[in-house]
Formats: C-alpha cells, sequence, structure tokens
C-alpha cells in the first residue's frame, strides 16, 4: 500500500503523485470540471478532475461524492 501523507506535508511533495486520507468537505461540478474539497486534521486541498482526463469510472465515483 502506497504510504499516505498529511495535507500539510503536501509542499514537500510538489510535482509527485501521492495519496492522502482525510474527508470530502466540498464538491462542485460545471459539466466537464469537478472539485473536490478535501480535509484532514492538518489543512484542507481542492483536487481537479475533467471528465475528458479522467475515466469513465473516475467520474462516476465522483459524481457518487457526497
Amino acid at each position: 500500500m502506497p504510504e499516505r501523507h498529511w495535507i500539510a506535508e503536501l509542499p514537500q511533495h510538489a510535482g509527485e503523485s501521492v495519496v492522502v486520507r482525510g474527508w470530502v468537505a466540498t464538491t462542485r461540478s460545471s459539466g466537464k470540471i469537478a472539485f473536490v474539497v478535501v480535509r484532514d486534521g492538518t489543512g484542507m486541498l481542492q483536487a481537479v478532475l475533467s471528465k475528458r482526463d479522467v475515466g469513465s469510472g473516475v467520474w462516476d465515483s465522483f459524481e457518487k461524492l457526497t
């Protein structure tokens, strides 16, 4: 299993793919682009998904987030 990182540690990993654990604070979508705000005990991050760039399974999973 990949090492998980706290959100506060992310600046140290710029340009890398990382795994974070947290909870979904908010989501919003504008057709073909979506935003997910994730929080943990150390901070928050915003992820951006483009329907064109992710597989249909990822997009379907996003649409089920609450």
